[in-house]
Order: C-alpha cells, then sequence, then structure tokens
C-alpha cells in the first residue's frame, strides 16, 4: 500500500461488545503502525463519520463488532461517502448478524445447523409441539461474543431465561442444545477475484464446554488446539462449510465460522462472525499463524482488500 493513503481503524461503537472492539482496534493499528502504514484509530461513539472525509481518510479497516460495526450500519455509510473499506458489505453483514436469517438461508442451501426458534419480546410458543427442542440454548438475535447466553434445559425454565435476554434485544433465538466438541474456521479472499480459501481450523476446549464471554476474554482456562485431532473427513466437511456459508452469504475478504459437532454425522453451523475478534486471544490471527501467515501480514493482507461493492455513484 502506498504511502498517500492514511487509514482510519474504526473500533469501539456503540454495541455490548465494545471493550473487544477496542483491543482489536488497537492491536490492528499497531500492526499497521509497524508496517509504516499511516493510520489514526477512529471511534465513532464520539465522532461522525463524516469527520473520515475531513480527515481525508482513503481506507477503513472495521473493527466495531457487533451492532452498527458488523450489522451493516457502518458498511452502508461508508459506500455512501465513498471510502473503501475492509469486510463484508451491507447486505452480507447485515444477514450474517441476523442469527435466525443466516441459519434458515444456511438450511435452504443444505448447510447443517441446530434446529430453532423464533422468539419475539414476550409472544408465547406452544411448547406442547416444540417439546424436541429442549435442552436449548436462548440467545439475542444480534449479539456476538456469546453475550446474553443463556442454557434452558427445560420448558418451564424458559420464562426466566427470556428475562435475561431480552435485554440484549425483542428478538430471540432459541436454538437446540447441541453437546459436542467446538471448532472455528477462518476464511480468507486475498482478492476479489481469488477463491475465499479456509485457514487451519482451531478447536476451542472451554471449562465445562461453556464458551462465555468471560472464558473467551477474561478467563485463561480455556485451551485452544490449532489443528485439532479430528478425522480427515470431519477437517474436510467443516472447510467446506466454511467456505460455501461465506459464499452463500456473499461475504468478502475474511469472516469466521463457528461449529459444533457431537461426533455422530456432520459438524453443525452455529454463525457467521464477519468481524471476528482481533485481540491476542483471538481465534483467526491463531490460525494464520499456523499457515505462516504472521499477525502484522494478516493485517496488511486485509487491508489491501479493503473496496467498496457498488459502483454506481460519481467519486466525490
Amino acid at each position: 500500500m502506498s504511502n498517500e493513503h492514511k487509514v482510519a481503524v474504526l473500533m469501539g461503537g456503540f454495541s455490548s461488545e465494545r471493550d473487544i472492539s477496542l483491543k482489536s482496534g488497537q492491536a490492528i493499528w499497531k500492526a499497521l503502525k509497524r508496517k509504516n502504514i499511516n493510520a489514526v484509530l477512529f471511534d465513532p461513539k464520539f465522532r461522525p463519520l463524516t469527520q473520515l472525509i475531513d480527515e481525508k481518510i482513503t481506507r477503513v479497516f472495521v473493527a466495531l463488532h457487533g451492532t452498527f460495526g458488523e450489522d451493516g450500519h457502518v458498511q452502508g455509510i461508508l459506500e455512501y461517502l465513498r471510502i473503501p473499506f475492509t469486510g463484508s458489505g451491507l447486505a452480507s453483514s447485515a444477514l450474517a448478524m441476523d442469527k435466525i436469517q443466516a441459519k434458515r438461508i444456511f438450511k435452504s442451501v443444505g448447510l447443517r445447523t441446530p434446529g430453532f426458534l423464533t422468539l419475539k419480546g414476550n409472544e408465547r410458543i406452544d411448547i406442547t409441539r416444540n417439546i424436541n427442542i429442549f435442552p436449548a440454548i436462548l440467545k439475542p438475535n444480534s449479539e456476538g461474543s456469546s453475550l446474553g447466553v443463556e442454557k434452558v434445559e427445560k420448558p418451564e425454565d424458559l420464562e426466566q431465561a427470556r428475562r435475561k435476554v431480552i435485554e440484549f434485544g425483542e428478538k430471540m433465538l432459541l436454538e437446540k442444545f447441541v453437546s459436542g466438541r467446538e471448532f472455528t474456521c477462518a476464511v480468507l479472499q486475498l482478492g476479489l477475484s481469488e477463491a475465499p480459501v479456509p485457514l487451519p481450523i482451531v478447536e476451542v476446549i472451554a471449562p465445562d464446554g461453556n464458551y462465555n464471554f468471560h472464558n473467551k476474554y477474561e478467563g485463561d482456562k480455556t485451551k485452544y488446539i490449532c489443528p485439532p485431532k479430528i478425522p480427515l473427513d470431519v477437517i474436510r466437511s467443516i472447510e467446506e462449510s466454511s467456505v460455501k456459508a461465506f459464499k452463500t452469504l456473499g461475504c468478502r475478504h475474511w469472516a469466521r465460522v463457528d461449529f459444533i459437532w457431537d461426533e455422530n454425522g456432520e459438524p453443525e453451523i452455529l454463525e457467521l462472525n464477519t468481524v471476528p475478534g482481533m485481540t491476542e486471544k483471538s481465534l483467526v490471527p491463531m490460525a494464520a499463524s499456523k499457515d505462516g501467515i504472521l499477525f502484522d501480514d494478516l493485517v496488511l493482507k486485509i487491508l489491501n482488500n479493503a473496496s467498496l461493492e457498488t459502483r454506481f455513484y460519481n467519486a466525490h
């Protein structure tokens, strides 16, 4: 990337994942500085995005997790401002963030994902008709980092769980609980004419199988194994499903797909993240390093793909 470019690392923002986003943004910014890129930190919580124009920003690295940053909002604004950015565009960001819609799309193309129901606010569901979904996981439809996730062992526990989860949004996903091994597979697309490729798979082994916010970011008892000891056909299934999910949602540049596998049958997709974490504990850098891609090089490769999706506006 030439020196005339000025890069803004978007971080922080408004979501409940703000603190993680700040860590991701700092790590990315430091990597760019080490690569002699003219980069600045930019937190849209405190500054309107129109100031990107005032600062003559020519590229944006999106490190905003969760609401506003990962749901298509900021992507739409950057398209309007005509500033090329990293990661998926407006539509695919919005689809991936909407867990329910993403799961419907995955199922429609034959990708496996645990059974689910949609809940809105205090809406009642017919428990007798849906008894097989329990035990289940109740989660907000549009949050990440395992925030607001509650396990519901039996139908009578649903209301108590709902009262906790509703704090993160009216729309909730009730997903059948699958007990098994957890894996994640990052996908990189280095150039829009290039085919997306999977990075080495990471197995996540959390204390008591509970990969919650604390065990992701605050505790030190979660183990990560890359590559995991699993049969070759399971590796191929995860890699192929990851790339297919990436393409099906229309993603670009990079993403991370999370799986559960009960060691019977095929691994099942839990969700796809279009702005994965980039902290020192994050899984995409861990996988990339196994492929010989150092953190700073990974950041630069993603930045070099910064682009706009739509072509029909006049330039500034």
